[in-house]
């Protein structure tokens, strides 16, 4: 016999699950809130793949979305998705992005050398046409746009393993990816967002 549980319900989101014959199904009732439906496809984790001069792997752990939409800016109306580097123990937040339809997470402190930045579509689990950037908070510069491959998990991976030398190696390749002034209008969109979103960092 099939066996029917509420699993979590959030304003107006509920999240049930179908047990049957060994298998899980999950089913997304959305009831009127599209921005709530898009916050929803944030929260995971997300195994991130980049490459500068060496490949790196990022993961990064979206967990909790705010209570209340965003009301300034340039993602007023959504809603804002708190998360973490588990490696790096520093925080993350992402949101979708109305005017670029895309996603975006932002991770790292602003006293930091430089933050990733991640900016991709979702096809099902997977990131598409996604882009990874440095961005610079010092100098509020940003680095080129490499290409960002990726998956979104419900599992605990071994995220600490893969990413111990990922900060330093990341830093040794900074030098000499600040693009010197003028940017293009999409990077100036992309500075501008970033910054958007810096003071929200918990």
């Amino acid at each position: 016999m099939a066996d029917y549980r509420t699993c979590n319900r959030r304003n107006e989101n509920i999240s049930i699950f179908h047990i049957a014959e060994g298998k899980i199904a999950s089913y997304e009732a959305q009831q009127t809130d599209p921005a709530l439906t898009r916050a929803n496809l944030l929260v995971g984790q997300w195994t991130f793949h980049e490459t500068i001069i060496n490949s790196f792997t990022d993961i990064i752990k979206m967990t909790t979305i705010r209570d209340a939409k965003v009301t300034s800016g340039v993602y007023t109306g959504e809603y804002f998705v708190d998360g973490q580097n588990p490696s790096t123990q520093k925080p993350a937040i992402g949101a979708f992005h109305p005017d670029l339809n895309t996603y975006v997470i932002l991770s790292g402190l602003t006293t930091d050398s430089f933050m990733d930045s991640y900016y991709f579509n979702i096809n099902g689990t997977n990131v598409s046409n996604g882009c990874y950037y440095m961005y610079f908070p010092n100098t509020a510069t940003l680095s080129p746009c490499y290409t960002l491959t990726g998956t979104k998990s419900t599992l605990v991976a071994r995220a600490e393993a893969l990413q111990e030398h990922n900060e330093a190696l990341k830093m040794a390749e900074a030098t000499g990816l600040q693009k010197a002034l003028p940017v293009t209008p999409e990077e100036q969109a992309v500075i501008d967002n970033i910054q958007d979103m810096l003071s929200e960092l918990k």
